[in-house]
């Protein structure tokens, strides 16, 4: 007869990797939502793969005229024209990405 910790041990390890994993965030839309918010556009996606202009001339000129610059307009204004950030997100990306894919099962059929 098998000893009982032997075989606890190996299902303790495997349900508690099976819980652990559904712990991980399978994408980046917590942070692109809270990114969006800031700077009150549509999807971030885009403006990360460069599908959408970071501000358009008219929308800083409007920014711009419309009187005094408030902390809002100026935050909008830096975080649609920061490359870095557009950078940093396209590598949070990848790097959710690498985690979800070390987290996933291989398939056996391959």
């Amino acid at each position: 007869m098998i000893p009982l910790r032997r075989t606890a041990s190996p299902l303790l390890m495997l349900a508690l990797a099976l819980v652990s994993s559904g712990c991980i965030s399978r994408s980046i839309r917590s942070d692109l939502h809270r990114i969006e918010q800031a700077a009150r556009v549509d999807s971030l996606d885009a403006l990360a793969r460069h599908e959408v202009d970071p501000i358009s001339a008219e929308e800083a000129s409007r920014i711009l005229t419309d009187g005094a610059l408030d902390i809002e307009d100026a935050v909008r204004v830096a975080i649609l024209n920061n490359r870095e950030l557009r950078a940093q997100l396209r590598e949070i990306g990848i790097v959710r990405g690498e985690v979800l894919q070390a987290g996933t099962m291989p398939n056996p059929m391959a």
